[in-house]
């Protein structure tokens, strides 16, 4: 069977192949969007829909004005923790510009009813991560994920806010 790869997905290929070849310890802005198209063999409008896929993934962060840089705590996780990009797809696929916007990140203690549904102590400290999906800048959903906290290795939950903005 032949299996076509579309031009999208082969630049986030190689945008994440680039990444993963940085020192990110000197520096984890990527090159300028013109010089990028050029590295990587695709158009401008290709590397923005490729980066705005990774953005939504929570691998990179945009700044206005200043590029586009690497998100350090995206790249150092072992979890991957990404309901975010299957719903973006599902709004993206029904012909809406997805976007999320995330409401709070915190650490809780399992109540009975978590507990026994993510089979685990009562009082055990999950991290909740609450999010708006929109779609074409309209509300079309709300997310509420829990997981225990020991997942991310203890560290702040914060983290996750700017990894999964």
């Amino acid at each position: 069977m032949i299996s076509h790869v579309d031009l999208k997905t082969q630049a986030k290929a190689k945008i994440r192949d680039y990444i993963m070849s940085l020192d990110l310890s000197e520096s984890n802005k990527l090159p300028r969007e013109e010089l990028f198209c050029r590295m990587i063999g695709v158009s401008r409008v290709t590397l923005r829909s490729a980066l705005s896929e990774l953005e939504i993934e929570g691998l990179v962060h945009r700044i206005h004005g200043k590029g586009t840089f690497v998100n350090m705590t995206r790249v150092n996780m072992r979890l991957s923790f990404n309901p975010v990009g299957r719903f973006s797809d599902l709004i993206a696929e029904a012909g809406f510009k997805p976007r999320v916007q995330t409401l709070a990140v915190e650490v809780v203690a399992a109540d009975a009813r978590l507990a026994q549904a993510l089979g685990i102590e009562e009082g055990d400290e999950l991290v909740r991560d609450k999010k708006l999906f929109y779609a074409d800048e309209e509300i079309c959903a709300y997310c509420e994920d829990c997981f225990q906290l020991s997942l991310i290795g203890g560290r702040d939950p914060q983290e996750l806010r700017e990894a999964y903005p």
